[in-house]
């Protein structure tokens, strides 16, 4: 078993895309999104791209002036200072983007049966499922702050 913690960049899937974001360029989060929109409508979306899309909303609402606070490092898995001001300087990361941001979201969080991620947080111990939907919830707010 990999890492596996309740905030949105403490799994191997989310970490994993991190470093593609940082390797392939904002391009990843278009295709993250509409990956995860088509897996939703083929009836279900396995962990890792729903890890994904969390991950790929944050740095969203992060390029967008509403980072997580503190804002996560990556253990040393690349250069945190250097990442996150690529983040801040990405004018492709739009308001736009924020909304099928918000729209994705509720696809991997909605319901257990049609996507793996919240099956997990459903089924693990009621403390941790609460603090990681409480990590989507921050996140929504954080999304929503700039499409409004």
């Amino acid at each position: 078993m990999g890492a596996w913690a309740t905030g949105i960049f403490d799994t191997d899937s989310a970490l994993d895309w991190v470093m593609e974001l940082a390797q392939v360029g904002v391009m990843a989060i278009a295709a993250v999104l509409l990956d995860t929109q088509a897996a939703a409508a083929d009836g279900f979306i396995d962990v890792d791209p729903g890890s994904g899309v969390l991950a790929t909303c944050d740095i969203t609402a992060a390029g967008l002036g509403h980072p997580m606070v503190p804002r996560p490092n990556f253990d040393g898995m690349l250069d945190d200072a250097r990442f996150w001001a690529w983040v801040d300087g990405r004018p492709e990361v739009t308001p736009t983007v924020a909304l099928i941001c918000l729209d994705t979201i509720e696809l991997v969080v909605a319901d257990p049966e049609t996507t793996e991620l919240y099956g997990l947080w459903r089924d693990g111990e009621a403390l941790f499922s609460a603090m990681l939907l409480a990590s989507a919830h921050d996140l929504r707010g954080r999304l929503e702050a700039v499409t409004e």
